[in-house]
């Protein structure tokens, strides 16, 4: 997954994902935690559907996840996604936030 983000997100822009902590160890980049476990400032936001609203805010233009993850994810037309498969880990699905 390191290499997903490497590849793909330029070094100037922010990632953020609910599972942070492991794609920032071993993409060595900075990864917002989504999930509000280790980022208490996103609850308010989560508790209100407003996940598309803190990213934007944050200038969070990549998410990086498992497939798992996905149903977090606003379904919202600012939001195109590629998707990535690994042997090891399953399906990774990075996902971008554009602008209109």
């Amino acid at each position: 997954m390191a290499k997903i983000i490497n590849q793909k997100v330029p070094q100037n822009e922010f990632v953020g994902s609910f599972n942070a902590g492991i794609y920032s160890a071993f993409s060595g980049r900075t990864v917002t935690n989504l999930d509000g476990v280790a980022n208490h400032s996103i609850l308010p936001f989560l508790k209100n559907g407003g996940l598309l609203q803190y990213l934007e805010q944050e200038n969070i233009r990549y998410i990086v996840d498992y497939q798992d993850f996905t149903d977090f994810i606003p379904n919202d037309r600012k939001i195109i996604l590629w998707q990535e498969n690994t042997p090891i880990m399953g399906t990774i699905i990075l996902f971008k936030l554009v602008s209109e």
